[in-house]
């Protein structure tokens, strides 16, 4: 059996109830790969293909282009467009009335020509053993968006489940919700008694608890699973039905670092410093870090030429905290805490990876580390500076 964690939060932290939405940005900036050719000319419409993998989330003028940063702190060659503020369409096609009409087949081929590769590997993988779970659950502190989408878009993603459950014949559909989120616990009974064919699950609030194997051993479910966040069932349904592009991402802006914590969402392209400027409060005389997609499983970086990107998932605004790193004191907290059993003394002592190869980067190992070592960046392959315990 697994061990499971229950993370130090604060508390006080706490997510405006509404999602922000930062929509009319003056310029954005569109990650492109120099191997895909521009398939545009200067003038682009929104959701106009930019390369054979790229489409344009706003309608303007490409004036030119620009190196960016990605959450990943990679820079990227990004074409500059100019927002007309017109949201002029490529193309737009009538909403489709019944989703349920349409074949399977048919909702995959939708998803693979909008760019939704993932989405659709998970639907060919389905067969009629499987598990479908719906999975509201956010494993990272203070990151919150499935939580916030599912409670906006409760009706809407309920749809798309059942029709979901229907085509792809599976043997059971779950409906995984931490036990404190209590919003959603209340909207989904409220509304679940009209699909009586999905299960509502409850879940403590353990780290990892929403990961797949996780999930799968804690209700014993033998049967492979197959998952879907709240965010891709409205993804289904924004490209089958409407036939439109991913062009906005929701992410989370939170930590003791400002004023006012909330769920934002914005265009891909969109430089995150003008969203800071526009819509976060930071107080003047504090020093902060800023964190990117989680304090356990993240990385530490700045704002500057950061832009959104559809793998964003959080940004985070620490206070900055001086904690000397000492030396390993062979307490073993780190191995045994390991859900996947790796021994990230060994790996900080000898530099042997022979474990790390099994690190799904989960930051357990560091997060109980008496002597504060980052063992997490051990276990990616940097070197211990020659130090030893």
């Amino acid at each position: 059996m697994r061990k499971y964690l229950t993370l130090q939060k604060d508390y006080t932290i706490k997510l405006q109830s509404q999602i922000t939405r930062y929509s009319s940005p003056k310029y954005v900036y569109v990650p492109v790969s120099k191997e895909d050719p521009l398939l545009c000319k200067k003038e682009v419409l929104k959701e106009e293909k930019l390369t054979n993998f790229v489409v344009s989330p706003v309608s303007g003028t490409i004036t030119g282009s620009k190196y960016c940063m990605d959450v990943n702190g990679n820079l990227v060659s990004c074409l500059s467009i100019l927002n007309n503020y017109q949201e002029n369409f490529f193309h737009r096609t009538a909403a489709l009335k019944d989703l349920r009409k349409v074949p399977l087949e048919k909702y995959i081929i939708d998803l693979e020509e909008h760019l939704c590769f993932d989405i659709a590997r998970k639907l060919r993988k389905v067969n009629q053993n499987s598990v479908l779970i719906l999975n509201v659950v956010e494993d990272e502190p203070y990151v919150a968006n499935e939580i916030f989408i599912n409670k906006e878009y409760t009706n809407d993603i309920l749809s798309v489940l059942d029709i979901m459950r229907e085509k792809l014949m599976v043997c059971k559909t779950m409906i995984v919700v931490k036990n404190n989120d209590r919003e959603n616990i209340v909207s989904l009974e409220d509304k679940l008694g009209t699909y009586t064919e999905m299960e509502l699950c409850l879940v403590p609030d353990y780290y990892l608890i929403g990961q797949e194997p996780f999930l799968s051993e804690y209700f014993q479910i033998r049967e492979e699973c197959i998952l879907f966040t709240p965010s891709e069932l409205l993804t289904i349904m924004k490209v089958v039905q409407k036939k439109r592009y991913e062009t906005e991402v929701i992410f989370t802006v939170s930590g003791n670092g400002i004023k006012n914590p909330q769920i934002m969402e914005a265009k891909v392209g969109t430089l995150v410093s003008d969203i800071f400027a526009d819509c976060i409060k930071i107080p003047k005389e504090s020093k902060v870090s800023y964190v990117f997609n989680g304090l356990m499983k993240g990385k530490t970086g700045i704002l500057e030429h950061l832009i959104v990107t559809k793998d964003l998932k959080s940004i985070l605004v620490m206070k900055e905290e001086c904690l000397e790193e000492l030396e390993c004191i062979s307490c073993g907290k780190c191995v045994s805490v390991c859900p996947v059993s790796c021994n990230p003394k060994r790996v900080y002592d000898k530099g042997d990876l022979k474990d790390a190869s099994r690190c799904i980067q989960c930051g357990l190992c560091s997060y109980v580390c008496p002597s504060h070592i980052n063992l997490r960046k051990y276990l990616k392959g940097e070197k211990n500076d020659g130090r030893t315990s």
